[in-house]
C-alpha cells in the first residue's frame, strides 16, 4: 500500500470512531468531501468517462485537502493539492467505467469506482464519496 492510501484508511478509521463517539451523545458529524453521491448520479461507461476527463481537468478536496488534477489524452496525469509540489501519473479508464490511475514510485494501479451527474465527479475510496467538478482544459496551463 502506498502512503496515500495507508493514511486514506487511517482517516477514515478515527473519523468513524468520532463518529461512532458523538451518535452515543446525540450528534452527527459529516466528514468534508465524504457524503455520498446525490441518487440520481450514474455509474459511468468506459468512453462516457474516458469523453468527459480527457484533455479536462477536476478540481476538489480529497479527504479535506483542495486538489487540482489534469487528465493528458496521452494517459499521463498531473496532480496537485494547493500549497504543494505537483506530482505525476498515469491514468485510465477501465471497461467497467472505474478510473484507475498509478502514481510513481509504486509501480501499483489503483482504481475507483465513480458516480457522474453532469460536470460533477464522486470518487468512492473506502465507505466514502469525494466530489470534484470538471473544468474543461489544463488548470495548470491558465
Amino acid at each position: 500500500m502506498d502512503v496515500r492510501t495507508v493514511l486514506s484508511v487511517v482517516l477514515r478509521k478515527l473519523l468513524s470512531s468520532l463518529g461512532v463517539c458523538l451518535m452515543m451523545y446525540g450528534l452527527s458529524v459529516t466528514a468534508a468531501g465524504a457524503a455520498q453521491p446525490p441518487a440520481n448520479a450514474a455509474r459511468p461507461t468506459q468512453s462516457s468517462l474516458k469523453s468527459l476527463i480527457t484533455g479536462n481537468s477536476i478540481q476538489g478536496v480529497w479527504a479535506g485537502r483542495p486538489f487540482s488534477q489534469y487528465f493528458s489524452p496521452l494517459g499521463t496525469t498531473d496532480y496537485q493539492e494547493t500549497g504543494r509540489q505537483m506530482t505525476s501519473g498515469r491514468w485510465r479508464v477501465n471497461a467497467g467505467g472505474q478510473y484507475c490511475s498509478v502514481w510513481p514510485p509504486s509501480p501499483s494501479e489503483v482504481c475507483y469506482d465513480v458516480r457522474v451527474l453532469g460536470k460533477s465527479i464522486y470518487w468512492r475510496s473506502g465507505d466514502s464519496y469525494y466530489e470534484s467538478h470538471v473544468i474543461d482544459g489544463n488548470v495548470f496551463a491558465q
